[in-house]
């Protein structure tokens, strides 16, 4: 009897442990309504790049946020890691949302909340200025392909029969390589390539766009309310002007005669 009273006791104290475990996991995970704290990988300008050693990051994304933040009272607190991580970061809590020129994908999507769609854009081919032998996804088996590890153009890649995969931390890296000879080509989002491309001119785009894609803010799942607000803000934003603003700021010339049409259709 006593062996039975003594079993059912340590039965009770488990189950007390693993809801107090639970309970403080669940708390751990909880949202501070008055502050945000956002997930970037400040290596993809013009979306988020370190401007200067003490100035903190800048780019679409960041002031984009800011605006969010903004309108819905938010103090916006950004934390900088490698790209590959953000995901896993934004999971287990350890930051409130991503912004980082993150693509909307149904893997993605699988352990994450996305905003609606805020950019349209797609991946580019980008070879030696002067190659004529890479144009379409088919001319890459047997090429050295470089990605940045993580991003839909690593996943792109790998679904090329052939395809000799390099995976960078940075697109930057992937871009040197590819100009120092290393590589044939590299695959990333067309408007990064864009910028770069703008001041490097030793490589050139062979495809501007070989599919289509959205990114979105991703946040952790079951937190309607916070998803709700970046939506409506996203909303007024694009209405009142001022995406089309921080567009023309960053890119250079307005979303609206570029992608516009289509991404207002989406929302």
């Amino acid at each position: 009897m006593k062996i039975q009273m003594l079993e059912r006791f340590l039965i009770f104290i488990t189950l007390v442990l693993a809801l107090a475990a639970c309970a403080q996991k669940e708390n751990a995970l909880q949202v501070d309504e008055n502050r945000v704290v956002v997930g970037i990988d400040p290596n993809y300008a013009p979306f988020e790049f370190q401007c200067g050693d003490t100035a903190g990051p800048a780019g679409f994304d960041i002031d984009l946020m800011r605006e969010i933040g903004r309108l819905n009272g938010w103090e916006v607190e950004f934390r900088e890691m490698p790209f590959e991580r953000l995901i896993t970061a934004l999971t287990g809590g350890e930051i409130d949302a991503v912004a980082s020129a993150l693509t909307i994908t149904p893997k993605r999507e699988a352990v994450v909340d996305f905003s609606d769609p805020y950019y349209l854009t797609g991946q580019s081919l980008v070879v030696l200025s002067g190659d004529s032998t890479i144009v379409d996804l088919a001319d890459l088996r047997g090429q050295r392909v470089g990605v940045q590890q993580g991003t839909t153009g690593e996943d792109l890649a790998r679904g090329i029969d052939g395809a000799l995969i390099f995976r960078y931390h940075s697109i930057g890296e992937a871009f040197l390589h590819l100009a120092g000879g290393e590589l044939d080509v590299v695959i990333n989002d067309y408007p990064s390539t864009r910028l770069y491309l703008a001041e490097h001119d030793d490589l050139e785009i062979a495809n501007p766009e070989v599919n289509a894609e959205y990114y979105g803010i991703a946040v952790r799942k079951n937190f309607p309310d916070r998803l709700q607000a970046i939506n409506e803000a996203l909303a007024v934003l694009i209405g009142d002007g001022t995406y089309d603003s921080l567009h023309q700021k960053w890119f250079g010339y307005s979303w609206v005669e570029d992608l516009g049409p289509d991404l207002t259709d989406s929302l």
